[in-house]
C-alpha cells in the first residue's frame, strides 16, 4: 500500500509540475507548471478515450475516416483497444465534453498516475512470486536500473504501460511452469494474461520471445534434479502452445480479428523492417521470398521517418543513463564468487533474460520499458541469495561493521540515483503549453465550415494534437507513417515530396489528389513549401487562416 501511495504521489508531482507561474499580473504565484501531457502520443489515446465514450468510434466503425490515407481507414482495428477503454472512465470523470481540452489533459494525468500505481503493484508482486525478500526495495530499484529515459517514458500517457506489467508478470508465470505443483494454474494465468495482452497492445508475442529466451538458457543450464531436457522441452512446447492460444483468443475477441492481425503484421514487422532497412529489411525480403515466394522489397523500400525510440542506443548516453543495468551482469558474478555462492538456476536463467531485454535495448530504444523491471527482479534473485549465503554470513562474522554499511551505502547510492533520475527529469520536461500546433487546431474545431474536411498536414506526428482538438476534421497520416506507406506507396511518396518541396505546383495535388480543403505547414519541414505558400495566398489559390505567432506554422484553406 505505502508503494502504491508513493508511486501515485510520485507521478503526480511528475505530473502537474508544482513551481511558480506568471499570475497575469506581473507579478508569480505557486501554479501548475506543466499545463500539457508529455508527448503528442498521450492527446491521441486520451481523445481516444472520449471517443469511444461518445460513441465516435463505434460509428465509425472500420472506417477511420480521421486518418484518410492510412490503413486504419476502410481496415480500423484498434491496437490499443483495451487500454482505451480503460481511459473512458477517465474521460468521463474528468472531461465535459470532447472539446474540454483542460478535463481530458486532466483526464490523461491521472490515467499516467494509476498507471504507474498498476506498474509499481506489478513489480512488487512478481518478485514476491519469485521469492525475493525485500521486494519493496527492489520495487524502488526498478527506476536505478531503467535510468532517466526509462522515467520519462513511464509518465507518458501510453499503452506499453499495460505491456511492460504483463510481459513481466507473464514471465513469473512462464518461470512457474517448472513447478510441477503449480504449473496448471500458471498455464490458466498465462492464457488469460496473454489473452488481455493481445486487446491490449500489439507486442502480445513478446511473451513467446521471453519463453524461447529462456527455453534456450535451460538447454545451456541442463535440467534441474528429477528432470530430463527433452520434459523440459515437452513443458515449454505446451507453455508455448498456451500463450499462443490465448494470444488467438484475444485477437478473435477483437472487434476486427482479420484487421487486428493484419496491423499485428505492419507494427511489429513492416516497421521494423522499414526502419531497419539494411538488415531487418534485407532479412524479412529473403523469407518472404524464400518461403511464400513473394517479392516485398522492405531493404529498398522508400524512407519512412519513425520515432528516436525505435533508433539504437549507444555512447554516453548509455554509460551516464543506464549504468546501473549495463555493469549489474558484470558485478554480480564477481560478487557471487567472492561470496562463494553458487547461483540458483533461477538466478542464473532470469539474469540471462534480463541481459536478453537488455541487448533487445541496445538496438531498440523502445525496449527501455522493459529493462528497468526485468533487471530489477534479477537484481533481486542475485542479490538476496548472496546476502543469504555461508561466504557473506561469514564475512558479517569478521567485519561486521563494514559488512552493514557496504550494502546500505550501496542502496544510498541507489536511491540518490533514483530521486535524481526522477526529480532532474520531472523539472526539465515540464511542458509549457498544449502543442505547437493547438491554435491552428482550435481554428479548425471553432469554424463550422472546416468540420468534415479533410486538412492536410506535412508532420505525421501533428495528427495527436489535431485529432485531440479538432476530432470534427479528418486528416491523413495517422499514428504511424508506414500505416500510410503501406496502403499507397505512390500516395505516400507525393505526400513526402511535397513535404520536402519537390513539387513546385502543389495545390492541384492536395487539392484533387488528396481531396485536402486545408493546409498546415511547418516552415522546418521545407522553406520552398512555406514560401511557395505565402505566393500561392497571394495568387488566390490558398486563403490563410491563422499563422504562428512566430512564423513557424501556417494554417492555408485551400481555394475551390
Amino acid at each position: 500500500m505505502l508503494l502504491a501511495m508513493l508511486a501515485f504521489v510520485a507521478t503526480a508531482w511528475f505530473q502537474i509540475g508544482p513551481g511558480f507561474v506568471d499570475d497575469g499580473q506581473g507579478g508569480s504565484r505557486l501554479g501548475m507548471q506543466a499545463v500539457g501531457l508529455l508527448d503528442v502520443d498521450g492527446y491521441y489515446h486520451i481523445k481516444m478515450g472520449e471517443l469511444y465514450r461518445t460513441g465516435d468510434v463505434q460509428r465509425a466503425g472500420v472506417n477511420f475516416h480521421w486518418a484518410r490515407e492510412s490503413i486504419w481507414n476502410g481496415q480500423f482495428s484498434d491496437k490499443d483497444y483495451l487500454y482505451h477503454l480503460y481511459l473512458v472512465p477517465f474521460a468521463a470523470l474528468l472531461a465535459d465534453g470532447p472539446h474540454d481540452a483542460d478535463g481530458l489533459i486532466a483526464a490523461g494525468k491521472a490515467a499516467c498516475c494509476v498507471n504507474m500505481v498498476l506498474l509499481t503493484l506489478a513489480v512488487f508482486a512478481s518478485l514476491r512470486v519469485m521469492g525475493v525478500r525485500r521486494a519493496w526495495l527492489y520495487t524502488l530499484l526498478m527506476m536505478f536500473f531503467g535510468g532517466g529515459y526509462f522515467v520519462f517514458r513511464v509518465n507518458l500517457n501510453r499503452s506499453y504501460m499495460f505491456s511492460i506489467a504483463l510481459a513481466l508478470m507473464g514471465y513469473v508465470l512462464i518461470a512457474r511452469t517448472a513447478l510441477p505443483q503449480a504449473r496448471r494454474g500458471a498455464w490458466l494465468g498465462l492464457f488469460l494474461l496473454s489473452a488481455i495482452y493481445a486487446l491490449s497492445y500489439t507486442a502480445s508475442h513478446f511473451l513467446l520471445v521471453l519463453l524461447a529466451v529462456r527455453g534456450v538458457l535451460q538447454l545451456l543450464v541442463g535440467a534441474p534434479a528429477g528432470e530430463t531436457r527433452l520434459s523440459e522441452l515437452r513443458c515449454n512446447a505446451i507453455t508455448a502452445a498456451v500463450i499462443a492460444a490465448g494470444i488467438l483468443t484475444g485477437v478473435l475477441l477483437h472487434p476486427d480479428p482479420s484487421a487486428a492481425l493484419h496491423h499485428w503484421w505492419v507494427q511489429s514487422i513492416v516497421v521494423m523492417a522499414l526502419s531497419h532497412q539494411d538488415s531487418v529489411g534485407r532479412a524479412l525480403d529473403e523469407v518472404m521470398r524464400v518461403l511464400f515466394n513473394e517479392q516485398t522489397n522492405y531493404a529498398r523500400h522508400i524512407e519512412i521517418a519513425l520515432g528516436m525510440e525505435l533508433q539504437e542506443m549507444g555512447g554516453r548516453g548509455l554509460v551516464f543513463d543506464n549504468f546501473a543495468a549495463l555493469f549489474a551482469p558484470m558485478l554480480l558474478p564477481l560478487f557471487a564468487a567472492w561470496a562463494r555462492w553458487r547461483p540458483s538456476r533461477e538466478a542464473v536463467l532470469t539474469g540471462g533474460v534480463s541481459i536478453a531485454v537488455l541487448c533487445m535495448f541496445l538496438l531498440n530504444m523502445r525496449f527501455v520499458e522493459y529493462v528497468g523491471p526485468f533487471s530489477a527482479l534479477a537484481v533481486g534473485l542475485w542479490m538476496e541469495g548472496v546476502l543469504a549465503s555461508r561466504g557473506y554470513q561469514a564475512w558479517q562474522r569478521l567485519a561486521p561493521t563494514l559488512s552493514r554499511a557496504a550494502p546500505l551505502a550501496l542502496a544510498l547510492i541507489a536511491g540518490i540515483s533514483v530521486v535524481g533520475f526522477w526529480v532532474g527529469s520531472g523539472l526539465g520536461l515540464r511542458p509549457a503549453d498544449r502543442g505547437e500546433i493547438a491554435p491552428a487546431a482550435l481554428w479548425l474545431q471553432q469554424n463550422p465550415r472546416a468540420h468534415g474536411k479533410v486538412v492536410y498536414h506535412d508532420r505525421w506526428d501533428d495528427f495527436c494534437h489535431l485529432l485531440f482538438y479538432a476530432s470534427e476534421c479528418d486528416y491523413l497520416a495517422g499514428l504511424d507513417p508506414t500505416f500510410f506507406a503501406v496502403k499507397d506507396r505512390e500516395r505516400y511518396e507525393l505526400w513526402r515530396n511535397i513535404n520536402r518541396g519537390k513539387v513546385s505546383d502543389f495545390v492541384p495535388a492536395v487539392r484533387d489528389t488528396f481531396g485536402a480543403s486545408y493546409m498546415l505547414i511547418h516552415r522546418s519541414s521545407s522553406d520552398f513549401l512555406y514560401n511557395r505558400a505565402q505566393e500561392e495566398v497571394r495568387a488566390g489559390r490558398l486563403r490563410l487562416c491563422i499563422r504562428d505567432t512566430e512564423d513557424d506554422w501556417a494554417l492555408f484553406e485551400v481555394v475551390r
